[in-house]
């Protein structure tokens, strides 16, 4: 830009964090983080100010040269443009979703479980091993998603190591048909030599589950004696070379331990450490084990400020530094996911797998016809945020896509409705704000100056 350029900013939303001044535009969405004098010229571009008048009329110290200087970072960060913001009405993301693929399948291997965990939204531990689908009947379940665009498989349960055939499945899913394979376990089950056969899966990831620091707090949780073996079960597989995750779900008897566990974690070499938000279904609900919102808002912010290894935190970071003008709307779930339970019920989601309501099919009809043909699973996909409860006017809407749906139907209130508010709403929202911010200072020069903000590109997105 040059001293006669006329340039235009769209409508801000305005934050302020200590001495950072965040300008959200939502429509779009796209964000920068500036200081006061960023501000202040900012607010003066109306296509009418040229960048001499600009500088005339803003009553800062600041010389024209500065000012292009300025417009012009603000041109390559889509804040700033030499002709008029217009943004064109966003109806939703079923425009948007064009190829239908079918990329990550969730498989409940089983409904028994060896424990029976307080926070459990399936109620896992009954269940018949007779009323189980076979190993022949996965594998072909499998392959028959392959063909609409598989990717990733992850197989649960229940506790998918009551299953003896479970190796085969895996080497079956890895190896003859190349595809992601991540298998959710409690961990109580492992032994060194199912370990070993576990290494010798190329490309398998095991997902621990492992809720506090101490023996105390996880046994309290999960059963007497489960922390020293599901412990023990993340050293070995580490040792072993088994890419590892382990998971916590959060709940108001763990939530103290959270940052323990997570240098613990750290220490002792685990992939990453992902964090569960309760969902309030099954012995969840009947047990009443979430932790307050308060909290739980306050430990994820101390885990981002101590530099914790968190991948809620990476999903955060990359949403925030993402390209402007990408909207995340909504979630995976019937979409480009799908979750089939231990009997042969296909499920929109795998937090949803059980309630006779969220019933999309059977398998016996052929995986492509179920989702291609299921009402319900259309039913999710028309879903947008822009129909949502508390999110049509929100400035975040497009950084979040509207959080987990599920967590809206089973924790947003008794009408149990797909619209509602996600009860995370505000942990989210805070989340999002602090990976904006975060680590963000003015240099102090006396300049106007860009902080932060996105990257570049167009487009919609689904929530991972």
């Amino acid at each position: 830009m040059d001293s006669k350029s006329r340039p235009y900013a769209p409508q801000f939303h305005r934050l302020v964090k200590a001495d950072v001044i965040l300008l959200i535009d939502h429509m779009s969405p796209n964000w920068v983080a500036v200081n006061t004098m960023g501000e202040r010229l900012l607010s003066l571009c109306n296509g009418e100010r040229s960048v001499e008048d600009i500088c005339r009329v803003s009553g800062l110290d600041v010389s024209v040269e500065a000012a292009c200087a300025f417009f012009d970072e603000g041109l390559s960060r889509g804040i700033i443009s030499d002709v008029p913001f217009v943004k064109t009405a966003y109806s939703g993301r079923r425009a948007y979703l064009k190829d239908g693929l079918l990329e990550e399948l969730w498989v409940y291997l089983t409904d028994r479980c060896n424990l029976r965990c307080r926070h459990c939204l399936v109620d896992a531990g009954g269940g018949e091993s007779e009323n189980e689908l076979s190993l022949v009947d996965w594998k072909l379940i499998i392959k028959e998603a392959v063909p609409l665009g598989l990717k990733r498989v992850f197989i649960t349960g229940g506790e998918p190591f009551l299953r003896e055939d479970l190796f085969d499945l895996a080497e079956y899913v890895l190896v003859e048909l190349g595809l992601e394979l991540v298998v959710l376990t409690n961990g109580t089950l492992l032994d060194e030599m199912q370990i070993t056969q576990l290494a010798a899966l190329p490309g398998l990831t095991i997902q621990v589950s492992l809720e506090a620091a101490s023996p105390e707090t996880h046994d309290s949780v999960r059963g007497c004696g489960s922390y020293a073996r599901a412990s023990q079960a993340v050293d070995r597989l580490i040792a072993a070379g088994v890419g590892t995750i382990v998971t916590s779900t959060v709940t108001k008897y763990n939530l103290g331990e959270i940052p323990a566990l997570n240098e613990q974690l750290r220490s002792r070499g685990a992939v990453n450490h992902h964090l569960l938000w309760v969902h309030m279904r099954g012995r969840a609900r009947e047990n009443d084990v979430a932790a307050d919102i308060t909290d739980l808002t306050s430990l994820m912010r101390g885990l981002n400020q101590r530099g914790a290894k968190n991948d809620n935190w990476d999903v955060i970071r990359a949403r925030v530094s993402g390209n402007p003008g990408v909207k995340i709307d909504g979630c995976h779930a019937g979409v480009n996911s799908l979750s089939v339970g231990a009997n042969g019920d296909v499920y929109p989601c795998p937090s949803m797998v059980g309630d006779e309501d969220f019933v999309c099919g059977t398998v016996s009809k052929g995986v492509e016809n179920v989702w291609t043909g299921s009402e319900e699973l259309n039913r999710f996909r028309e879903l947008s945020v822009v129909d949502l409860e508390g999110c049509r006017e929100c400035v975040f809407r497009f950084f979040c896509g509207g959080g987990c749906r599920c967590q809206a139907y089973y924790g947003g209130g008794e009408d149990h409705v797909l619209s509602a508010r996600d009860p995370y709403c505000s942990v989210i929202r805070e989340m999002l704000v602090e990976g904006m911010t975060a680590g963000l200072r003015p240099n102090g020069s006396g300049m106007p100056e860009f902080l932060g903000g996105m990257a570049g590109g167009e487009g919609c997105a689904t929530a991972g």
